[in-house]
């Protein structure tokens, strides 16, 4: 029964391995259908059971190389082998329909498929000499081949710099002190490369954008242009990225690393500024807006680094008890600090008379957290006490430009996260 089980296997891996390699050379002259791609997305499924299988098996022949062999090990050699080829063939077929049906760039696409057939060929060969030295040679330049293959396919899903991310923007060394070098290479460039360009390379192109230099950026992609110089609002690359986190076209989407608020600042004063590649950081104003910024930015890290103080009083521990509910939070910011601050919680169960109720803490409260809620524009007077506010965040809710207007009066407000409706 073993014996027909193993020569079941042989044959259908056989069969196989035989459409994947035909698959693979006809693949420009095949008309992609629903099966086809139905089938390919099973690719995310499947891909990770060779790489465990072919794990354990390695362990199983080296671990037990020196034993004596026996009909019975020969056996059950044969069907973990076969099986590891038997999954290592059905994550490249399905990864090769995957592939004939997506949007991937060419290079690193080649180069995955390349290894996959290296690896579930050069399988297919070493199954005739496991018993001999060749076996065991072939097997660890198979584990090789999957371990390249493995970390061509994470680029194209994650990008190139997914194991080794680019080092993060020190926005405190982003300033008009580095007068040898351009704009673009010292404070734009390094954002690009730590947001960006992991899904906008050479090698991923997504949506066919590419950031990576200057000709690049400026070709835009499928769906046009990202930048127009001396119109930000008008910019791709800086309103998408003031969309709601979950809206499609946020980027960086939804899971990936995002820009801070400074980044973007920072993309909306260069775009403004003509989004120029070649100004020198010594030729750049005093009175231009983004060297103010920019030593503004400073300044803040600056004061933000040293201990902060508050002139007022503690309130009672009582009182804010009896402001809590399970859908808004009220909590010190600091174990040894005054200020406080105070979140809400699942947008069916906001009620605006807590936030009015909370106005018992108004000289306390220096944060307040209203993301997602149903807060309208009738509802932004209820924030005006809150005199000690220092941040607020408003992201997801229902304001619009005329309202947000108004939280001009808070004039300790340091930070402000918001997407607005015009």
């Amino acid at each position: 029964m073993a014996r027909r089980f193993v020569s079941f296997l042989d044959f259908l891996n056989f069969g196989l391995l035989s459409l994947l390699l035909m698959t693979c050379w006809f693949r420009s002259q095949i008309d992609v259908t629903g099966w086809m791609t139905n089938t390919g997305r099973f690719h995310l499924v499947v891909l990770h059971l060779p790489i465990g299988a072919m794990i354990f098996y390695t362990l199983w022949h080296f671990m037990l190389k020196n034993e004596k062999a026996d009909e019975e090990r020969n056996l059950n050699d044969k069907v973990l082998f076969q099986t590891v080829l038997l999954t290592s063939l059905v994550a490249s077929l399905t990864g090769l329909f995957h592939s004939l049906g997506g949007d991937f760039p060419d290079m690193a696409l080649d180069n995955h498929m390349y290894g996959a057939l290296i690896f579930t060929s050069g399988l297919f060969v070493c199954q005739y000499f496991l018993q001999s030295s060749l076996g065991s040679v072939g097997i660890v330049g198979a584990l090789a081949a999957l371990v390249y293959t493995g970390h061509l396919g994470g680029s194209i899903t994650h990008g190139d710099h997914f194991l080794w991310p680019k080092a993060k923007v020190n926005m405190d060394t982003v300033a008009m002190t580095e007068v040898d070098k351009s704009i673009y290479t010292a404070m734009i460039k390094p954002i690009l490369e730590a947001k960006c360009v992991s899904c906008h390379s050479l090698t991923k192109t997504k949506g066919g954008l590419q950031l990576i230099d200057s000709l690049t950026i400026m070709k835009g992609g499928e769906h046009g242009a990202v930048i127009k110089p001396f119109s930000a609002i008008e910019s791709k690359m800086y309103n998408y990225a003031l969309l709601p986190l979950k809206d499609e076209m946020h980027m960086p989407p939804d899971g990936k690393v995002q820009l801070t608020a400074d980044e973007i600042l920072i993309l909306r004063h260069w775009i403004q500024g003509g989004a120029s590649f070649s100004m020198m950081v010594s030729s750049v104003s005093k009175q231009d807006s983004l060297y103010t910024f920019v030593e503004k930015l400073k300044a803040k890290r600056l004061t933000d680094q040293r201990e902060k103080t508050y002139d007022f009083s503690a309130a009672s521990s009582d009182l804010i008890t009896s402001l809590s509910n399970p859908y808004l939070h009220i909590s010190p910011i600091s174990g040894d600090k005054p200020a406080l601050s105070a979140r809400f919680f699942v947008a069916q169960h906001f009620n605006i008379d807590d936030l009015r109720k909370a106005q018992k803490l108004k000289t306390q409260l220096t944060q307040i957290d209203l993301a997602n809620m149903p807060f309208a524009d009738k509802e932004v007077d209820f924030l005006l006490p809150f005199t000690n506010l220092e941040q607020l965040i408003l992201n997801g809710t229902q304001l619009t430009s005329a309202a947000v207007c108004k939280l001009s009066s808070l004039t300790k407000l340091e930070k402000l996260s918001l997407s607005i409706y015009f």
